[in-house]
């Protein structure tokens, strides 16, 4: 019984401490790429317009529109930031 209690209790505090690692990590990366983008940058303005055009059809609105496009942007760079580097 005490055997079985330790072994859980020890698995869900090495989850949480990964799991709380894999969080702090991922806002690190964020942080990192999100530095390189700025608004000068023609590839960043593309990409933002690229994701505007995507949602055209749902949003009418040209200023939603473009700030659906910076959204998605960032959709795509947290996702890219959870990555881990190898």
């Amino acid at each position: 019984m005490l055997f079985s209690t330790t072994q859980n209790v020890g698995s869900l505090i090495g989850a949480a401490t990964l799991g709380t690692y894999q969080i702090i990590q991922t806002h690190a990366h964020a942080i990192a790429l999100s530095e390189h983008m700025t608004g000068s940058n023609p590839e960043i303005v593309d990409r933002i317009q690229a994701g505007a055009v995507a949602v055209a059809g749902v949003v009418t609105d040209p200023t939603l529109r473009a700030a659906e496009g910076g959204g998605l942007l960032s959709q795509a760079m947290m996702s890219e930031a959870a990555v881990p580097g190898l």
